[in-house]
């Protein structure tokens, strides 16, 4: 075969080909997946951008949360999701098993603000508390509607925040939080 047909045959196979994001790492490479997404994601970010959602999504009734149950359940679905947001990035850039080879660490610039000295020390108390306590299909389904309510937002808030990057963010979140129940074995 001539290098123009091998090229050309080259080009074709890979036409198709796209960079594999955090969420398509798993169910095989759980820890590959929390590194991409610390490394992708920083988590100031994150807990600057998250709070602004919250509002968003309880300001307005286009939204799972215009019911009275629904929203009181997000807000405590909420208030442990930050924490366990913030254990997942200490535990992958101060516990995570060496081993995994596609994770280089990056200086530690941020100081966690919901994790106790304890829960620092050992996220996994807050990663496992979280993952016992929601079933994964209920964690997928809050996320979902946490991401609708921001993307169906209207108001003045949405100027805060860079539209394209919710479902991106979604996304990251989601697979985080995959990743550690595949690690648990937890459904």
């Amino acid at each position: 075969m001539s290098a123009l047909a091998l090229l050309l045959k080259n080009n074709m196979e890979n036409k198709h080909h796209k960079e594999k994001r955090p969420i398509d790492l798993l169910p095989n490479e759980p820890y590959n997946a929390i590194a991409d997404v610390c490394r992708l994601y920083d988590m100031n970010y994150i807990l600057k951008e998250l709070p602004i959602w919250f509002r968003m999504s309880l300001s307005h009734d286009s939204s799972a949360y215009d019911v009275v149950e629904e929203r009181a359940r997000f807000i405590e679905f909420y208030d442990d999701l930050l924490p366990f947001i913030e254990a997942a990035y200490v535990f992958a850039k101060e516990k995570m098993p060496q081993e995994q080879p596609a994770f280089k660490p990056t200086k530690w610039s941020y100081h966690p603000e919901y994790l106790s000295i304890e829960e620092r020390a050992d996220p996994m108390i807050i990663i496992i508390r979280f993952c016992e306590l929601y079933p994964l299909l209920y964690v997928r389904i809050e996320l979902w509607d946490f991401l609708q309510a921001v993307q169906f937002y209207k108001g003045p808030l949405k100027e805060k925040i860079y539209q394209y990057d919710t479902s991106c963010l979604h996304l990251y979140i989601q697979a985080l939080v995959e990743a550690f129940y595949q690690i648990l074995e937890v459904k």
